[in-house]
């Protein structure tokens, strides 16, 4: 086929041959990645683990994150029992030293965009990798780095994350099979990628939840209709299996999000995650709210106050649980872990203990006591089972439960904190022999207790269905969990060391109005202006002069490319300023 590039109404679209070496190259980065770590090229990260968080709509981030450090684990594995991890090392060097020039996705449109003259030895050894993983992780990993480049995830001052978006249509040229079935001469490939993407990751998750029965039977099959079981494990596992749906996009009917009920993969991930003893990374800023009784919630304002990181790896003791370790002392600052991404909210006169504390010292004092595991069991109750637009709402889980664990023979007492909590991650003789539905009636009930049911950091408003600003929470949280993916202890630490440091020299705070200017959202105490920058304003530098007119200390939060048109648009004004004086001494004398 030709490899011209072709436009219709303006839109550039690549060749199929182009599409197919694109994502041939991303898996290989994928793979290159999870042997030998982040690449980078003087200082700047070229290709790290954010390449691997993939953001589809489906709200399955701790999904995606888990299962890339497992089959990490799994191709490790595979290479150092065949002898080969130490020649793949240095045959990832030269692959990269040659890719040092590939062009972003952006720019690839024909085959000859894609650099492809690997050496045969590399290329030999990822087709055995690739060979013994299998076809659902190569087809999860490799579209995971390319589903990852199609989306930002924008953050706030703060550092926490408000949404992610799309940076355009991936359009592909179609094939003669579906310009016979109808379709025109091209289409976005994102949509069906997600597809394919989000089955394999139900799949792989479907089949690797048997490593967490008490059998560990990694064949055991799945009957036409859910049965019933004792434990957890088994019923989470079967809960997951019969709770498949599909989020329908809108205008892309045939290309569903698949996903599965939250909780039950929350369960089969933590267990998960004890047994290939990944370690894990929990971020809780805590961010204290202003409100004055009887105030709108667009006037709070908002002070980032202290942001414990912490690291956790696998233990044995209470039947399997994690506990907190210094990352330096057990060699692991750089190892690639299972970040929780979250944040506390609080007023600083409200009343509470533990968790729930408007003391900063009492709050982070309790999150070391508290069982991360148990955190993020409960968490998987809290967060809402399927995405909006899952197709008929997805499975009845309180039906499906019923079926598979029966009759709640005794109710499981549990705390927020989930300190001592005396249930573990592994069948241990009769110490853990909680029942999937008796654990969820407990997480509901503090759910309600702590009025966790919204724990979302902003909502985006919407004036005559129109986009407009994003509006932050105002209320009491304990903890929640904003967004889960890859990291390493010594980049948590140092970012939010950097974050705080910012936050706590200024007495400037944030604002409950936010708006977005490029990858970064910023806040505003007037919410009719934030309104009118995110509806009406596209320049960024007109949207960070508003900004810093209103609020000129805001400064101290903008990001160095932000600061830096904010720099060189006032250098040119002041320029501008002074031709036109000049002009003007020139008319009078």
């Amino acid at each position: 086929m030709s490899h011209l590039n072709k436009t219709r109404n303006g839109q550039t679209f690549r060749d199929i041959d182009a599409w197919e070496a694109l994502k041939k190259r991303d898996l290989e980065y994928a793979i290159n990645l999870l042997v030998s770590g982040e690449w980078t090229i003087y200082g700047v990260i070229k290709d790290g683990w954010s390449s691997l968080d993939a953001r589809v709509g489906g709200e399955r981030c701790h999904e995606t994150a888990l299962l890339a450090l497992i089959l990490r684990r799994l191709v490790i594995k595979y290479l150092r029992d065949s002898k080969l991890l130490e020649e793949f090392k240095a045959l990832v060097i030269e692959y990269r030293a040659n890719h040092a020039q590939d062009k972003l996705w952006t720019k690839v449109f024909k085959v000859q965009d894609v650099y492809v003259d690997n050496s045969n030895r590399y290329s030999q050894i990822m087709e055995s990798i690739i060979n013994t993983i299998g076809p659902d992780w190569t087809m999860f990993i490799g579209s995971a780095r390319t589903l990852a480049s199609f989306s930002v995830l924008s953050t706030m001052e703060c550092g926490l994350s408000v949404y992610y978006r799309r940076l355009g249509d991936v359009l592909v040229a179609t094939s003669k099979g579906q310009r016979a079935a109808g379709m025109g001469e091209y289409h976005d490939a994102e949509y069906p990628l997600r597809t394919s993407f989000t089955d394999a990751s139900f799949k792989l998750i479907d089949k690797l939840s048997a490593k967490t029965l008490p059998e560990r039977d990694s064949e055991k099959p799945f009957g036409p209709e859910p049965l019933a079981y004792k434990t957890l494990p088994e019923q989470a596992r079967e809960v997951f299996h019969f709770s498949k749906a599909n989020k329908i996009i809108p205008g892309h009917n045939d290309c569903p999000i698949i996903v599965g009920s939250f909780s039950a993969s929350m369960q089969i991930l933590v267990r998960l995650c004890w047994l290939y003893k990944i370690p894990i990374t929990l971020c809780m800023p805590r961010l204290r709210y202003e409100k004055t009784v009887g105030d709108l919630e667009s006037l709070a304002t908002y002070k980032l106050t202290s942001a414990p990181v912490r690291t956790y790896v696998a233990a044995q003791k209470a039947g399997g649980s994690f506990k907190m370790v210094d990352s330096i002392k057990e060699g692991i600052e750089d190892e690639p872990c299972w970040k929780l991404g979250g944040y506390s909210m609080y007023h600083e006169s409200q009343l509470g203990s533990l968790l729930s504390s408007g003391n900063d010292d009492e709050y982070n004092k309790t999150l070391d006591q508290a069982e991360v595991g148990h955190l993020m069991s409960l968490f998987g109750f809290v967060h809402p089972e399927y995405p909006l637009q899952t197709e008929n709402g997805g499975a009845d889980l309180v039906a499906l439960r019923r079926s598979i664990c029966g009759e709640i023979a005794q109710s499981a007492e549990l705390t927020l904190e989930g300190i001592n909590s005396g249930w573990g991650l592994k069948e241990d003789g009769g110490v853990n022999n909680m029942s999937l539905r008796s654990l969820a009636s407990a997480c509901n009930k503090i759910t309600s207790q702590y009025n966790l049911q919204d724990t979302v950091l902003a909502y985006q408003r919407h004036i005559d269905k129109k986009r407009a600003s994003y509006r932050m929470q105002c209320k009491p949280i304990p903890f929640t969990f904003d967004h889960i993916d890859i990291s390493t202890p010594r980049h948590e630490k140092a970012k939010w060391t950097g974050i705080l440091k910012k936050h706590l020299y200024t007495t400037e705070p944030m604002y409950a109005n936010l708006f977005v200017v490029g990858r970064t959202v910023y806040s505003m105490r007037d919410q009719t202006e934030a309104d009118r920058l995110m509806i009406l304003v596209n320049n960024d530098n007109q949207k960070l002069n508003t900004l810093l007119e209103r609020h000129p200390e805001h400064s101290v939060f903008l990001t160095q490319n932000h600061q830096k048109k904010v720099d060189e648009f006032r250098k040119k004004e002041i320029g501008k300023k002074k031709a036109r004086s000049k002009v003007t001494e020139k008319r009078s004398s």
